[in-house]
């Protein structure tokens, strides 16, 4: 294999994964761009607590975001599970990387040994597999955590023969083939104008949902308001389980990375508008972030806590003051937009 380039740190595991090869044909293929024009801001909230995987999950579905933006951009890519007979899959992995794409795959985080902290039960990963040689991959996280703690994320590459990726087994060979080559000689542009026309978008989506899809914002009130419910039934290791899968979503799943790819956007269209009030928007919207950060360790403070009960309320009085914020940041980005 020849030597490949360091890996570009992202913000996320597979909207950076994606987004690292796209920035190879053109610059403003962002991973917020991917996130913006790729209705990013929906969220999704389901709770499971007799399965054997995350009891309760709350975030945005990357992989939705991430399939959405390319449909929309004319990038054609498939979702494929399974190992086809006959070593079929290295043949594939072969082809795709000879025409210049590189695969993106889902793997079970438990399994790889080069983590530093022990992620909860059902956690999946995405990488990227870059080039091949002998039935050994090289493989590239853009996206290492490192702890719930810590806003920190290193990146790492490793190789590992096909036959012993026990960590890509485990998820089925779940992967996505991607033809970055159709982006060759093309140009995506990302007008002020539609960049305006997406952040209301985005808007809309928080505080008033779309078509078959809740509003954000009424999801996370949903969230404050079960928050007791759910520990008050918990036994000790179910609560300290819940807990942990909690602030798990809030940091890995997009609750985080959502309000940090928005004031990102935001920041760059006031440059474009010259504009001191979108600005301050985009300082108040990477605040948000922040103030989620500290909602995340209360809930981790819950499991320690001898009333657990009072500390959920404490949570979700926390979230709930948190989102007559963001409701009156997300109007006020609307009105602007609509000056």
């Amino acid at each position: 294999m020849s030597p490949m380039p360091e890996v570009r740190r992202g913000r996320t595991c597979l909207l950076s994964s994606v987004s690292n090869v796209l920035l190879e044909y053109d610059e403003r293929l962002t991973e917020e761009m991917l996130f913006l024009f790729g209705h990013g801001n929906r969220i999704d909230y389901k709770i499971e607590l007799d399965g054997n995987g995350l009891p309760v999950y709350i975030g945005h579905h990357s992989a939705a975001i991430m399939e959405t933006f390319l449909e929309r951009f004319g990038i054609p890519q498939q979702r494929r599970m399974g190992s086809p007979a006959e070593g079929g899959l290295l043949d594939e992995i072969r082809g795709s990387l000879a025409h210049g794409n590189p695969i993106v795959i889902w793997v079970d985080m438990a399994r790889l040994d080069y983590l530093r902290f022990r992620p909860p039960p059902g956690s999946i990963h995405a990488l990227t597999i870059e080039a091949e040689s002998s039935g050994i991959l090289s493989i590239a996280d853009c996206y290492t955590p490192v702890s719930l703690y810590s806003d920190k994320g290193g990146t790492y590459r490793f190789d590992v023969p096909l036959g012993h990726f026990e960590a890509w087994k485990s998820t089925g060979y779940c992967r996505h083939m991607i033809e970055f080559r159709h982006l060759a000689g093309r140009s995506i542009r990302f007008e002020p104008a539609a960049i305006r026309r997406e952040l209301a978008n985005a808007a809309s989506d928080y505080l008033h949902g779309a078509p078959g899809v809740r509003a954000t914002h009424a999801v996370l009130h949903a969230l404050a308001d079960d928050l007791p419910h759910l520990i008050q039934q918990q036994s000790a290791p179910a609560r300290d389980r819940l807990c942990t899968a909690l602030a798990y979503s809030i940091r890995y799943f997009g609750i985080l990375w959502t309000r940090e790819f928005l004031a990102a956007v935001i920041a760059r269209l006031a440059q474009d508008d010259k504009s001191p009030e979108l600005r301050s928007l985009a300082e108040l919207f990477r605040a948000t972030a922040m103030h989620w950060k500290f909602v995340m360790l209360t809930i981790l403070k819950i499991s320690l806590a001898d009333d657990g009960r009072r500390q959920a309320q404490a949570a979700g009085s926390k979230i709930r003051a948190l989102l007559r914020k963001e409701q009156d940041l997300y109007e006020s980005l609307l009105q602007h937009l609509a000056s």
